[in-house]
């Protein structure tokens, strides 16, 4: 049997903007059908969804994984394509309920697997984690807002109409080489949104597997100074003219503006890097875009620039501390609840999703 194309995502995002969340988007596709997973800290909803995962790979199964933006060793989704059929965590930040209920979702609620009357009784201290818990997500969002203000993109003096039209013409040249004649009347393709990198209690999480995995060819582009933004944006234009989907993964300090785009048909793939750190692959071509950029003007704003880099640095090393201090909260509180699951039902509600998928069925 052959292995199955296995990608992990993020859909929600510590952020420059606050929680960042592609949920909303998440098995809804025409036919998709999404099981909307409800219950308490600790009731095992993430080792639920692992379970089913495991089945679906040992069957040879495509697999989409979605990582928890609080605990990247945490799932908070997963999609099975062949079946259409996914299964997400429903619980806040990324609350969430089926759009149309029986037709196109339905509820799986672990809830009911954990001793509510004895939960009642830590009502307490259940309450004071949880205020001190999102207390600290306030202030890494904090962190993270003043973070994203001094990114050095944001600067007003830095970039010209005319460099970011050369990255534009940049791109264009190379999409001439790379992408297929457009056919008359075709239908522009479609755009999935999906985050492949993550600010997390971990630090950030570059998912770099998904990337090589979907992309035998990935173009790195130098972002010291913002010049990806345009030069994907032409290439996420021209990708859609000629009818091929696209992947879209947002910057994480700034989801506004693009980190990646992938074009899976093509095997083809592009990532925006400040250059500060290694990608962790070869790539296929270094499109230093950095050097369209007046070299007197950066010569002149470097001390700048260098300054707010360090504060940048600074801001997310706090975030990422302030991540680290609720993540550690977080596991109090499971640590409360877990006592009170039936982890053995949690099992055997797992095991019956998995009995559907062995018959070739994930829908109801």
């Amino acid at each position: 049997m052959e292995n199955g194309l296995i990608t992990r995502w993020f859909l929600g995002a510590n952020s420059g903007a606050g929680f960042y969340s592609l949920y909303d988007n998440f098995a809804s596709g025409d036919g998709d059908f999404l099981w909307v997973i409800k219950g308490g800290p600790g009731c095992g909803k993430s080792a639920f969804m692992k379970k089913i995962g495991i089945a679906a790979e040992e069957k040879g199964l495509n697999v989409e994984y979605i990582r928890c933006s609080g605990d990247p060793a945490s799932l908070d989704g997963i999609y099975l394509p062949s079946l259409k059929t996914g299964w997400v965590d429903g619980t806040a930040p990324h609350t969430l309920d089926p759009v149309h209920f029986g037709a196109t979702g339905a509820y799986l609620d672990l809830g009911v697997f954990c001793d509510v009357e004895s939960a009642h009784k830590i009502r307490g201290d259940v309450a004071a984690i949880s205020a001190r818990y999102k207390g600290l997500y306030a202030r890494a969002y904090d962190c993270l807002r003043a973070a994203a203000a001094v990114a050095p993109e944001k600067h007003p003096d830095l970039l010209k109409g005319t460099e970011k039209a050369a990255a534009v013409k940049r791109a264009s040249a190379a999409a001439a080489r790379e992408l297929p004649k457009m056919k008359k009347n075709a239908e522009p393709g479609s755009t999935t949104m999906r985050l492949i990198s993550g600010i997390t209690c971990d630090g950030t999480v570059f998912l770099k597997d998904t990337l090589t995995t979907l992309c035998k060819r990935i173009y790195v582009l130098d972002n010291r100074y913002g010049l990806a933004e345009p030069y994907l944006r032409e290439w996420l234009r021209l990708t859609r003219e000629r009818g091929l989907d696209t992947i879209l993964c947002p910057s994480l300090l700034n989801p506004s503006v693009l980190e990646a785009l992938i074009i899976p048909s093509l095997s083809l793939g592009f990532l925006a890097t400040s250059g500060d750190t290694d990608p962790g692959f070869k790539p296929y071509r270094h499109v230093r875009l950095d050097a369209l950029t007046d070299p007197e003007r950066v010569r002149r704003l470097r001390p700048r620039l260098r300054a707010d880099m360090k504060i940048k640095s600074a801001l997310l090393d706090a975030a990422i501390e302030s991540l680290r201090e609720a993540k550690d909260l977080h596991d109090a509180l499971e640590a409360h609840y877990n006592p009170l699951i039936d982890f053995d039902g949690v099992r055997a509600a797992a095991d019956k999703e998995i009995a559907r998928l062995m018959a070739g069925a994930g829908q109801p």
